[in-house]
């Protein structure tokens, strides 16, 4: 039995000494189901200029419920689309 599957993304600026500022994701932790499926994560882009670097942090959290078996998440692929030119 699966409780609690949720996926968050945590997006932050990088910068050349290797800092971050606060995370510039818009998007809330969001539900997860049982099967693949896409979902999207807004960046707030104030602030970014092209060639700015950024760093990504994608947490899942599966609790189970049935104490009958582990549950895991599985990511089957990662595309970030930017409109930011430089």
């Amino acid at each position: 039995t699966v409780g609690t599957k949720t996926l968050d993304a945590q997006v932050y600026e990088l910068s050349d000494s290797g800092t971050v500022g606060s995370d510039i994701c818009a998007t809330t932790i969001q539900t997860i189901t049982t099967s693949f499926a896409d979902y999207t994560f807004t960046i707030t882009d104030a602030g970014l200029v092209g060639g700015d670097r950024i760093i990504v942090f994608l947490q899942t959290i599966i609790t189970e419920t049935g104490s009958s078996s582990d549950k895991y998440a599985s990511i089957g692929s990662i595309e970030i689309q930017m409109d930011i030119k430089g």
